[in-house]
C-alpha cells in the first residue's frame, strides 16, 4: 500500500509539470478577434492598390493539448482603394487549395493537408475559395495601429470579424501586419472541437498571421 502511494505520488510529479508544459507551449499569442454578422460593404471610387501575392503571406496554426500544427495559405488576388490617405475598402480572395502544413516530415506534412482540406474542415472540394471584404478601418491609439474590420466569408458563410493591424502607407504601397486568433466553428468547422475529446481534443481557435503588400 504504502510503495503503491509512492508510485501514484512520483506519476503526479511527473504528469503534471509535462501537462502544464505542453498546454503553455501549445497555444500561441495573437490578438482577439470580434465575430458579428455580415455588415454591408463601402462602395468607394479611389486610388486603387493591387495585393502583392509573392510577397503577401498568410500563416495559420492549428493547436491542440499534444502539440500542434503550422500551415500556410496563398493569397489569389486582392486590390485596396484609398481616398484621402485613408484606407476606404479592399477585397481579397484566398485559394483554399494552397494551404500547405510544413511542420512534419513529406508524409505527415500530405496526410494532414487531405483532412484539412475534407469536409471535416474546408471542403475545399466544394468551396475552393475564402474571400475578405473591409468593411471598415479605425485608427487607434498607437501610430500606425488600426482596428480593421470586413466580412470573412468561407464554406459561403459569411461573418464579420474585428482584428488589430500594424498599417504602414502612402498613395504607392500598403504594408499591413496582423496576429490574431480566430474561432472556426462560426464558419461550421467543429471538428475536434468538443473539449471532451481529451488529447483528440482540437481547439476552436486557430492562430492566424497575416502579412499584406499592396501597390500600384
Amino acid at each position: 500500500m504504502y510503495l503503491r502511494s509512492i508510485r501514484n505520488i512520483a506519476c503526479l510529479c511527473l504528469v503534471v509539470p509535462l501537462a502544464i508544459i505542453t498546454g503553455c507551449r501549445s497555444m500561441p499569442k495573437g490578438d482577439a478577434t470580434i465575430v458579428t454578422d455580415a455588415r454591408e460593404i463601402n462602395k468607394t471610387e479611389g486610388i486603387v492598390l493591387k495585393a502583392d501575392t509573392a510577397q503577401s503571406s498568410i500563416e495559420c496554426i492549428g493547436t491542440k493539448p499534444a502539440g500542434r500544427h503550422h500551415g500556410t495559405f496563398k493569397l489569389q488576388d486582392g486590390l485596396v482603394q484609398v481616398v484621402d490617405n485613408k484606407i476606404a475598402s479592399g477585397y481579397f480572395t484566398i485559394d483554399i487549395n494552397t494551404l500547405k502544413p510544413d511542420d512534419q516530415k513529406a508524409r505527415g506534412n500530405a496526410m494532414l493537408q487531405k483532412h484539412l482540406l475534407s469536409d471535416d474542415f474546408f471542403d475545399a472540394v466544394k468551396f475552393p475559395l475564402a474571400s475578405f471584404a473591409i468593411t471598415d478601418v479605425q485608427p487607434i491609439d498607437k501610430p500606425n495601429e488600426y482596428m480593421v474590420s470586413g466580412n470573412l466569408t468561407m464554406k459561403e458563410i459569411t461573418k464579420n470579424i474585428s482584428f488589430p493591424a500594424r498599417i504602414k502607407m502612402n498613395e504607392k504601397i500598403i504594408v499591413a501586419d496582423a496576429l490574431f486568433n480566430m474561432d472556426r466553428t462560426f464558419w461550421n468547422m467543429h471538428y475536434g472541437s468538443d473539449n471532451s475529446l481529451g488529447d483528440w481534443f482540437i481547439r476552436p481557435n486557430v492562430n492566424i498571421k497575416l502579412h499584406l503588400v499592396a501597390h500600384q
